[in-house]
Order: structure tokens, then sequence, then C-alpha cells
């Protein structure tokens, strides 16, 4: 049994189908990233397999449980976890507070939201342990509005993290970093996430994606143009002509 399956899926809207009749069998270790041209429905397809959209037809099985038409608080209950490209977070609160608000809310706690970390030990134990794996725990006391765009994007997935997925989806976690900081994000997810949990990646920088990926889908107007290794995306002619221009893409070693 697959961990993740995925039987036909299709998402129409109006006379536009934005995902059209995708299957895939999904292994439970490694990176599996998605790329594909703009409009080749990628977002579509991330939104199908979290809930935010249900499915013409088609369906999403995670672990041997139909998960195709449940809403997202359920998914997250099944183990599905989802970091935005652009995130969403309380920018007048700490940093260990935004963990916390996660934390609680994952754990249960009712009614006290926004309490002291002393009043709960558990929910403070978890959040700084999660700090610490995604090395924010130096600016735990930050304001969120005062933090670089990097560490912005970080603390998203570290929110994410919150609900203690097996699997993570990551939307363009690249989106925006250069440098150093694109050199942190790489270093947690191919250091620290993909040892922990599956990972699927939404990404445009094809040097990352070539660079940190298991396996490649390809999409193209909403179908699967292709699916192998980096290396056999790059050897792949009909994915060069269509998506990468003809240029040969050079996989990893």
């Amino acid at each position: 049994m697959s961990f993740l399956s995925i039987e036909g899926l299709t998402k129409r809207f109006g006379n536009l189908v934005a995902v059209n009749q995708i299957s895939l069998e999904v292994e439970k270790e490694g990176i599996l990233s998605i790329i594909g041209p703009n409009g080749a429905g990628k977002t579509t397809f991330f939104n199908l397999l979290t809930g935010f959209y249900r499915p013409d037809s088609g369906r999403v099985i995670l672990k041997g449980r139909d998960i195709t038409n449940r809403p997202p608080h359920e998914n997250i209950k099944e183990g599905i976890s989802r970091a935005f490209q652009v995130a969403s977070l309380f920018d007048e609160m700490t940093v260990l507070d935004n963990i916390r608000i996660g934390v609680q809310s994952y754990m249960g706690v009712k009614g006290r939201l926004f309490s002291r970390f002393e009043d709960n030990a558990e929910v403070r134990e978890e959040s700084l342990k999660l700090l610490e794996k995604v090395k924010l725990q130096e600016i735990g006391a930050h304001t969120v509005k005062a933090l670089s765009h990097g560490d912005r994007k970080i603390l998203d997935l570290a929110m994410a993290l919150t609900t203690r997925p097996e699997i993570l989806l990551l939307d363009e976690p690249a989106s925006g970093l250069a440098g150093e900081e694109q050199a942190r994000m790489v270093e947690l997810i191919t250091e620290h996430l993909r040892k922990e949990l599956k990972l699927v990646i939404v990404e445009h920088d094809m040097d990352m994606v070539f660079s940190i990926s298991d396996h490649i889908m390809v999409l193209n107007q909403g179908k699967k143009l292709a699916y192998g290794t980096p290396q056999e995306i790059a050897d792949n002619e009909e994915v060069q002509e269509a998506y990468l221009g003809g240029d040969r893409c050079h996989a990893r070693a």
C-alpha cells in the first residue's frame, strides 16, 4: 500500500480544466517536487490534496484512508500540513508566541489561547523544541514584524510543523530568497525535515529543485507530463521542450 495515492484527480473551473486526471503513487520517504509553467495546475493540485478544493472526480488516499472530500482541518488530523508562499503570521506578537498559538491549537488547549507559557508547561516545551528545530531560538523574543523575509518564511514553515504532520506541502519555500537565506532554507529542508516526514514542494527555482529532490512531477496544462528522478526529468526531451525551453537541465550527481 502506498503512503499517498492520487487517483484520476480532476478539477474544473468552468471550461478550464485546471487539474486533469492526475494519478500518482507517493512513497513515504523523500522529497517530491512539482514543477511546471505558470498556470500548469500546481497550486490547484496542492489545494486538492489539502482539502481547500473538492475535486470534480478522482480520489486522494492517505495511508489507506480516503480523504478526498474532507475539509483542511480534518486533513490536518490525518497528518497533512501546508506552508504557504505568503506567510500568514501574527505580526505584533513574538516569534515564540506565534509558535505557541499553533501548538496550543493542535493540542486542544481551550480557553487559554493567549495565556502565559507558565500556565501550560507542555505547550511551552513543545514550542521551544520547534523553535530549536528550525533554528529560530535566538530570535524567539523578537516581534514578527521586525523579521527578515527569510526568517518569516522559516517561521511559517514552523507553524505548519505545529500540527505534527507526516506529510508537509511547501508552496515555493525559496520564493524571494537568495544567498544565505536560501541556503538556510535548503539546509533545513534537506538536513532536518526530510529525515522526519514526507515533503512535497512546489518550486520555481530549478537549481534548488534538481539539487534536493528524490522525485519530480512535471505538470503542463493541468496534466502530468512526466514523473521520475531528477536525472530522468533532465533527460526527458518532452519536458525540455514543454517547460525547460529545450535547454538540458543538470540533475544532481
